[in-house]
């Protein structure tokens, strides 16, 4: 609804030249071709013939927008641009599907049949690996002989948990070496449907395992293999260079400091109510974060209490500071779990509990939203948690999701022509396995400029070409987000926390202990933002 007074704002637009005019009025565009650089003159004229608004501008100085993706539009933290495991290839030297990047070996390859997720493409990708380049060496594959290793990704497992599995093999006889992609290292992405896919595989993890020889060189062979007609394949071959001692990555694995000025801002799927039952590792996950904002997912089993949720963060984490807590936690009986935490006031909160009818389920949606009062200004936020599983993009979940997202989109931007935000910021578990576009559809147009919101890149610390927050999966996958308002705020930190992998100093100094992010199968994610 408009606002006597103030329509303007519901209209605010960083592409817009000039003064926004709402009585009736017409365009024009005039062009001066005459000229070595033609020029075109806008105008808007208003109903007595007088123009209201002039704009010049060459033609030389006019460019089209980049084509639209096919996924979410992501916004990297400020830096450099580092390798990251997302299938987006921005990173990747043209007309390279091999190559070694800071102690990694990273791969590409697209599925035959378009936009899918791995695990109902019905394929098994199997990635021969001839290190010696020798073609009578080795042991013989799908390609023949002379493989001294192999990846044999998404091969049926018949499990319901992790119905598909990745294996590296090494000497693959009977009595020869399989090893997980949790004992290699492996990393895959996007780990949503789509048609391009990257992976990645520690060159160190690797020599410890014997798959490399002596030789500093490569041939690696794909191929798709028909998990319905065992049909094979061949894509393609190609060869890189492997250093003879491969360096790790060169990574700065502190916890980064929050900037002055800026709004910290973390999601957190904590598994169903484990902070309750086992608070110290949440507890000192929250407190070396000192996070100004805090999306949580799954914080109960039962009905929430927004004064419950106050006093668990007063007693272990604030010292009995006041914090204010805005909660979703649906009718008793019904799995809610979803709420926000802050240090600052709380002046609105988002309704509770629209259902939401597809997929074969009916059941209310599980958001919730305030409106807070920062020392940054005016924050719309809220916490979601979309429907689970599903990876087929035809999928009920798949379609339970899309139609979650339309109902949060509407409700964030009803919240935002109410309540003329400066910053919003929409996190948690979006679930993202089949369809990207439920992700995209969820930040559609909710930018305080009308745009849609960016959602955040934040890499794993200590390994940051590593996007997974979900860490129960094999491999890792990243059902996490955070979107914010680009228009106006930029993301100077964003990453993922693991403490298994950080150094045993950093962990002290954080007053953290390496096993605290096992009390839930998410881990948090840690995005800092502030005003350009």
């Amino acid at each position: 609804p408009w606002r006597e007074g103030r329509p303007e704002k519901l209209e605010r637009n960083r592409y817009r030249v000039g003064t926004l005019h709402r009585g009736h009025h017409f365009g024009t565009v005039d062009v001066d071709w005459s000229r070595p650089d033609p020029v075109l003159t806008l105008r808007i004229v208003g109903k007595n013939g007088v123009d209201l608004l002039q704009h010049r501008i060459q033609l030389s100085q006019l460019q089209a927008d980049p084509p639209p993706a096919t996924g979410p539009q992501w916004q990297q933290a400020e830096g450099e641009v580092p390798m990251r495991v997302d299938g987006r290839f921005h990173d990747w030297p043209e007309g390279r599907y091999l190559r070694v990047h800071e102690g990694w070996l990273y791969g590409r390859f697209s599925l035959p049949q378009g936009k899918v997720g791995l695990p109902a493409s019905g394929l098994g990708i199997f990635l021969g690996m001839d290190t010696d380049l020798d073609r009578e060496s080795g042991r013989a594959g799908v390609f023949g002989k002379g493989l001294e290793a192999a990846l044999y990704l998404n091969y049926p497992r018949g499990e319901d948990d992790y119905p598909y599995e990745t294996d590296f093999l090494v000497d693959w006889t009977e009595d020869g070496e399989r090893y997980t992609a949790a004992e290699v290292g492996w990393q895959l992405g996007p780990t949503h449907a789509a048609r391009n896919y990257e992976f990645a595989l520690p060159l160190e993890r690797l020599r410890e395992l014997g798959a490399f020889a002596a030789s500093r060189a490569v041939r690696c062979s794909i191929a798709f293999i028909d998990h319905e007609s065992s049909a094979v394949a061949p894509v393609r071959t190609v060869e890189t260079v492997l250093p003879a001692d491969p360096a790790p990555a060169v990574t700065d694995a502190a916890i980064p400091e929050k900037p002055a000025e800026a709004l910290r801002v973390v999601a957190y799927n904590v598994l169903w109510g484990t902070p309750q039952e086992e608070p110290a590792s949440f507890a000192r996950i929250f407190k070396a974060l000192d996070a100004d904002l805090i999306l949580l997912q799954e914080w109960d089993r039962e009905r929430d209490n927004e004064a419950e949720v106050a006093a668990w963060f007063n007693a272990h984490v604030a010292d009995g500071e006041d914090v204010f807590a805005a909660v979703a936690g649906g009718a008793p009986g019904w799995w809610g779990g979803v709420g926000i935490v802050t240090p600052h006031e709380v002046i609105a909160r988002l309704p509770e509990w629209n259902r939401v009818e597809a997929g074969g389920w009916d059941f209310p949606l599980r958001m919730a939203g305030a409106v807070v009062d920062a020392p940054q200004g005016r924050l719309l936020t809220a916490s979601v948690h979309l429907k689970a599983s599903g990876a087929d993009i035809r999928s009920a979940e798949d379609a339970r999701r899309a139609a979650e997202s339309v109902v949060v989109n509407e409700m964030m931007r009803g919240a935002a022509s109410l309540s003329d935000p400066d910053l919003v910021v929409l996190g948690g578990d979006f679930n993202l396995v089949g369809s990207p576009d439920i992700l995209t559809r969820c930040m559609d147009h909710l930018d305080t400029d009308g745009s849609d919101l960016a959602v955040a890149m934040p890499g794993r610390l200590g390994e940051p070409s590593l996007l997974h927050t979900f860490r129960r999966a094999r491999p890792g996958i990243r059902l996490d987000f955070i979107g914010f308002s680009e228009s106006s705020w930029q993301a100077v930190n964003a990453f993922v926390l693991d403490t298994r992998i950080l150094p045993a100093g950093v962990l002290r100094k954080a007053g953290l202990e390496a096993e605290d992010v096992m009390g839930s199968d998410h881990l948090p994610v840690v995005l800092d933002l502030v005003r350009r």
